[in-house]
């Protein structure tokens, strides 16, 4: 669901009205703020609300910068801070750790096929497809990443040690916030070499260079990694929501699916 800002509670009342004059009984919202999952339950009294929630961990860039304490002092833990400091100069024994930002789209699909080919391999040896194992997935990102590219939506980051690869992100900008969304890490037997960590602090500090407000990891699956907690300074909560408009109909559903879970 998206709100023009400013329209959120006239937009819910108009959605409610639309509804069932389309037929529909039943609709999905996803990743909805608390407060536009209260407007659409304010215009929809009587309609049943399933919902599930989920965290957003993110960085404020714009508070540290206003500090002016470094990124590490300022947002991280001791703990976590020792974490980041051992695995970069661990990097750093094979060379210089450096930072690119995609400067064309033609570099941004260079560095997404090299994301894919680490993505995929992770993902692979944890028993899973991957998010790039389709086919029109990938083509749907390379047509986003040519379309958005100049228009500054997409930020592709590779982060090196020397000449050997750490990490890649693929992320979205918007109004100043980045918002991370995919990754490929090149991951190794030696546990003093976290590419993850070593690539999200590199890429953060980037950002924190660049003037942007908002770093992002967005809402995660349960394999998230626990650093994303760490190394964030807030958390916003979102929600997936399903309503379901009082029906017959909808109860038959609603008793078979009770059902199918008891028999599982």
């Amino acid at each position: 669901m998206l709100f023009q800002p400013g329209a959120e509670s006239e937009i819910a009342q108009h959605l409610a009205q639309l509804l069932p004059e389309l037929g529909i009984d039943e609709f999905f919202a996803s990743g909805l703020a608390n407060k536009d999952l209260d407007l659409l339950q304010l215009a929809l009294p009587d309609w049943t609300a399933e919902i599930a929630s989920s965290e957003d961990p993110y960085i404020e860039l714009d508070e540290i910068r206003n500090s002016t304490a470094t990124y590490r002092h300022a947002a991280l833990s001791k703990n976590t801070r020792g974490q980041v400091n051992r695995t970069l100069n661990a990097y750093a024994k094979r060379g210089e750790v450096r930072i690119e930002i995609a400067s064309s789209a033609e570099r941004a699909l260079e560095m997404l096929s090299e994301l894919k080919s680490f993505h995929q391999a992770t993902w692979t040896a944890r028993g899973k497809s991957g998010a790039f194992a389709s086919e029109k997935f990938c083509h749907f990102h390379e047509i986003l990443i040519r379309s958005s590219f100049d228009y500054g939506e997409i930020m592709m980051t590779r982060v090196t040690a020397g000449d050997l690869p750490i990490g890649l992100l693929y992320s979205f900008v918007d109004a100043g916030r980045v918002l991370f969304y995919q990754s490929g890490f090149r991951y190794e037997d030696d546990n003093r070499l976290r590419p993850g960590l070593a690539t999200h602090v590199t890429a953060i500090e980037e950002c924190l260079d660049r003037g942007f407000s908002e770093y992002h990891f967005l809402a995660g699956e349960d394999l998230t990694p626990r650093y994303k907690q760490s190394l964030s300074t807030d958390i916003k909560t979102l929600a997936w929501a399903r309503f379901i408009k009082p029906s017959a109909k909808n109860r038959l559903v609603g008793w078979l699916r009770s059902v199918r879970r008891n028999l599982k």
